[in-house]
């Protein structure tokens, strides 16, 4: 019992290593049943713990941990004491050799290795497996009896077919501590075991069983011998007393029974639990260190959600090219990443980022891809409302047109290959772009004067035409009374002669 338990501290702290993120070298615990966590420096992702025997780590009689959370024990697990699970999913599997209760009235679950897909389950009689006196346990969900059923209770049976099956009502278990097993008649696919508690089926507190395989326990699982398991997958969860590892450097795993949410983990110095000065997991998921962290080599995240939050000194990146994070103790409200160059934290060549949503980059920045934004603004100086003074000397169009011809593009505006090749500054460009809407203004207000000028002679040519216009009929008028008058005269000298 003790080797199990010493072996169940060793497998705590090597999951909670893995938890951690701490890189070390392999860690072999002391006295003549030592024990070696050896993590591969290759492409494995796992960390075994195995038995050091004959002075050779034999890795294939213990455990490995994988990083995607999967632990599988390469032998048989031996349970002395009741196994208690809170939580194992569909996809849990424990496998071993046959299960034999303890007592003087031992039964044994076995599980054929050949072609038959029924489970055993039996008594030991002098020594020998009687599964012919017990009930064996088809993979088709058929259970058959082999003997005799005998209930101390009130058994009422809804049906019996002809090929041995009983339906009926609820079973109750006898006794002060009863028990019920219940399978309710609606839509539900389940079967409920629970204890009845001053006269009601309390099923709240006991466990159901589903027809697609699932089992799950709605309370903690104690465990009160060594827990020996071949695979457990990271929805399963084993709770008992506090786990304290080994030798002069030992840590304990402590779950307080009041009503504090949390799992505490801390060292054990000079015989007291110095939780101040490790760390605490709550259950909604948050992880608190007491004290700094220090990461000798890379720390390497793999998904951190909106809602976690990593509470501490400052992060310091490692390597020749290391940055720093660094949130001020003092009235600021935003948090700075910047370079260390020197040993000097320089926040001037870096990014701030503020608790109002702002980030502001006190140097260049070089995008490769695509920048998309609502809104963008560029501060600069100076305008271009230089064109608008009086001294300003606006090209002429004939000029521009010239320029046009020869260059293929505006004056004071780069080329196209010159863009390709430099790049446009976007600040001087929009003032550039600016200074021809504005040149243009003024060409079009000229215009519009001009036009205006125009229009005004124009008119000043209409009333001209029509004054003309009216001279000649006023002249056709005096040439027609003046022929009248001629006729009049040439008339009467003819009649007088």
């Amino acid at each position: 019992m003790k080797q199990i338990k010493t072996t169940m501290k060793i497998a705590v702290i090597a999951m909670m290593g893995m938890s951690l993120g701490v890189n070390a070298q392999d860690l072999i615990s002391g006295g003549s049943n030592s024990w070696r966590i050896h993590t591969p420096d290759d492409g494995r992702t796992r960390m075994y713990l195995g038995p050091i025997i004959d002075g050779a780590f034999r890795w294939q009689k213990g455990v490995y941990f994988d990083n995607n959370g999967k632990v599988e024990f390469n032998n048989d697990i031996l349970v002395r004491g009741a196994l208690n699970v809170k939580n194992i999913n569909s996809s849990s599997t424990i496998i071993g050799g046959d299960l034999i209760s303890g007592g003087s009235n031992s039964w044994r679950i076995h599980t054929p290795d050949d072609e038959r897909t029924r489970m055993y389950l039996g008594p030991i009689i002098d020594g020998a497996f009687r599964w012919q006196k017990g009930v064996y346990f088809d993979n088709n969900g058929k259970v058959e009896f082999n003997n005799d059923i005998l209930v101390r209770g009130a058994l009422n049976v809804k049906n019996i077919n002809s090929s041995s099956t009983i339906i009926g009502g609820d079973l109750i278990s006898g006794g002060s501590n009863s028990w019920r097993i219940h399978t309710p008649d609606d839509e539900r696919t389940r079967m409920y075991l629970g204890p009845i508690i001053d006269g009601a089926f309390r099923w709240q507190k006991g466990v159901y069983f589903d027809n697609n395989g699932k089992v799950e326990f709605n309370n903690d699982i104690l465990v009160r011998g060594a827990l020996n398991v071949k695979n457990i997958n990271s929805s399963s969860t084993i709770i008992g007393g506090d786990l304290i590892s080994g030798g002069s450097n030992s840590w304990r795993i402590h779950t307080p029974d009041d009503e504090r949410t949390r799992m505490y983990l801390g060292p054990i110095i000079d015989g007291a639990f110095r939780w101040q000065k490790g760390v605490y997991f709550d259950n909604n998921g948050k992880v608190e260190f007491n004290n700094d962290i220090l990461v000798r080599g890379a720390l390497n995240v793999k998904n951190i959600n909106s809602s976690s939050t990593i509470i501490g000194g400052d992060l310091i990146s490692g390597g020749s090219n290391s940055w720093r994070i660094h949130t001020p103790d003092d009235g600021r409200t935003g948090m700075y990443l910047g370079p260390i160059i020197d040993g000097a934290f320089r926040w001037q060549k870096g990014v701030y980022f503020d608790n109002n949503g702002k980030v502001s980059f006190y140097n260049n920045i070089s995008v490769n891809g695509k920048i998309e934004s609502t809104e963008i603004k560029v501060t600069t100086s100076p305008t271009a409302d230089f064109v608008f003074k009086e001294n300003y000397n606006l090209p002429t169009l004939k000029s521009i047109e010239k320029h046009i011809k020869e260059k293929k593009h505006l004056p004071e505006i780069a080329s196209a290959k010159e863009m390709e090749k430099n790049g446009v500054n976007v600040g001087n460009f929009q003032i550039q772009l600016l200074q021809k809407i504005e040149e243009l203004t003024l060409y079009t207000i000229a215009q519009e004067k001009e036009i205006k000028e125009l229009q005004k002679a124009k008119s000043e040519i209409t009333i001209q035409n029509s004054k003309i216009e009216k001279q000649q009929k006023e002249i056709q008028e005096l040439k027609r009374q003046n022929s009248e008058i001629r006729n009049l005269v040439q008339k009467l000298l003819k009649d007088k002669n």
